[in-house]
């Protein structure tokens, strides 16, 4: 759609391949590994993790996530959030998190290497964007069967089916984020669902392997054409 859009490209030249995940990267931490880790994040006290990966940019919308965690405190005052990552707005989401009085229960993580077994430390994953492309994130997420809520921009609207393997909310709207992510809390059975759907819509549409395939088909319908009309 941005393509046709902006670049006023036909629709019979375009063909949509989606970004693949390699799932053999990312494999549930085993008990020993959690542990070890939420000591390490100095987490282990608290019941309920929730989190996202981001660069920490206007884009991503991490001011509405942490309004949004400022209410759900209200209903689950033993949770925390974790935020990954770096970026330009870091010291002002610090003062935000300082001035909604939330504070001693956020942690900053800033750029890990191992995002993704933080990543597997989490309840519920959640992506504030208030515009995107195709997130990456989202996919990894999936992968590793954890549900998600992620305002309904970009690519994120192909990956999430509302209510089915995740929950899509509208950008800026804290309040109906910490509504979609208070219902995963309190439902373990949902979680579990949304996770395993996530996972099923991975496998089907956005491996490493499928966007290999899907790139090869593409070539190889594209060399047939040329040949084609060489012939002619």
């Amino acid at each position: 759609k941005f393509i046709r859009k902006k670049a006023k490209v036909p629709l019979s030249k375009l063909t949509t391949i989606y970004n693949g995940v390699d799932l053999s990267c990312f494999s549930p931490l085993s008990n020993q590994e959690r542990e070890k880790m939420m000591e390490e994040l100095s987490i282990s006290r608290f019941d309920h993790t929730i989190g996202t990966i981001a660069r920490l940019t206007t884009q991503k919308g991490l001011s509405y996530l942490l309004k949004a965690f400022q209410l759900l405190r209200k209903d689950f005052p033993n949770s925390c959030l974790l935020i990954v990552g770096k970026g330009s707005q870091e010291e002002r989401l610090k003062r935000l998190s300082e001035t909604l009085g939330i504070s001693s229960c956020v942690k900053f993580l800033g750029f890990r290497e191992d995002a993704w077994k933080i990543l597997d430390l989490m309840d519920v994953f959640v992506l504030p964007s208030l515009w995107e492309g195709m997130p990456n994130v989202i996919l990894e997420a999936q992968a590793l069967g954890k549900p998600v809520v992620a305002t309904w921009v970009g690519g994120s609207r192909e990956i999430i089916i509302d209510g089915e393997n995740g929950f899509l909310v509208p950008p800026y709207d804290w309040w109906s984020l910490a509504q979609s992510v208070r219902r995963l809390l309190d439902s373990p059975s949902l979680r579990e669902k949304f996770g395993e759907k996530g996972k099923k819509l991975m496998n089907e549409k956005f491996t490493i392997g499928k966007m290999v395939e899907t790139t090869e088909n593409l070539y190889q319908e594209l060399i047939e054409k040329k040949i084609l009309s060489l012939r002619q």
